[in-house]
């Protein structure tokens, strides 16, 4: 199932359980419908943004970047997600 609402309606009514970003869950958490369980050890997950080495970087492309590492750190600050974003 790779349906994000699916897995989350399947949850909230007791038939799974599942391991999300609590980034995914957030309204979810926030309104106290679903908890989170930690699982000990932590979990680690690095995620790469990436192009194609032989396309030259356009003011386009560089500008999208910047967009998404501007957008996850303010993600991490408001949400308070323990998480690290190495440039």
């Amino acid at each position: 199932m790779n349906s994000l609402r699916q897995i989350v309606a399947l949850v909230s009514r007791g038939s799974a359980y599942t391991i999300m970003p609590h980034s995914a869950l957030m309204d979810e958490i926030s309104n106290g419908s679903l908890v989170l369980v930690p699982i000990e050890p932590a979990m680690r997950w690095t995620a790469y943004l990436m192009r194609k080495r032989s396309r030259p970087v356009t003011r386009a492309s560089s500008s999208a970047g910047k967009f998404v590492t501007v957008n996850l750190k303010d993600m991490l600050e408001r949400c308070g997600l323990r998480a690290k974003l190495v440039q």
